[in-house]
């Protein structure tokens, strides 16, 4: 008995030893087959990351954009509304300035119905009225109203 007793204390360490030494192992390879998963995810949460920015930019550049166009569209709608105003106030003064003359024979006129406008005003009202000719932009026949 006394022979088996020496040889457990030294088998004790050798266990311990032994323990020890495939708890190492183990850890070299737990992390031998960690690291590279570990790097792996990285990569992954890396890539998951610079998705979610490209999204949020994606979502930020059509607001902003959205903004931009409201804005010009404003723009664009009250400068419409000024230019139908100028053009509203254009026609009704170039309404003002029309004159009608009747009763002139058909064909008085000859090619040049402006010219001879011009002509007969100023043979009418006389030099003092007019001492130039008046200028006509343009002058046309009217089709006669029937009664």
């Amino acid at each position: 008995m006394a022979g088996v007793q020496s040889k457990a204390p030294t088998a004790q360490p050798t266990m311990q030893q032994l323990l020890q030494t495939m708890q190492e192992g183990f850890l070299a390879l737990k992390h031998d087959n960690l690291e590279p998963l570990q790097k792996s995810i990285d990569r992954m949460e890396k890539r998951l990351d610079d998705h979610a920015e490209q999204l949020e930019k994606s979502v930020e550049e059509p607001a902003d954009f959205q903004t931009v166009a409201d804005v010009e569209i404003r723009r664009l709608r009250d400068q419409q509304k000024v230019l139908l105003e100028t053009l509203e106030d254009l026609d009704n003064r170039s309404r003002q300035q029309n004159g009608r003359i009747v009763g002139l024979p058909e064909g008085a006129e000859g090619l040049d119905a402006a010219a001879y406008v011009e002509r007969m005003f100023q043979k009418l009202r006389g030099n003092e009225v007019f001492p130039r000719l008046p200028v006509v932009d343009r002058a046309h026949r009217v089709q006669v109203r029937q009664p």
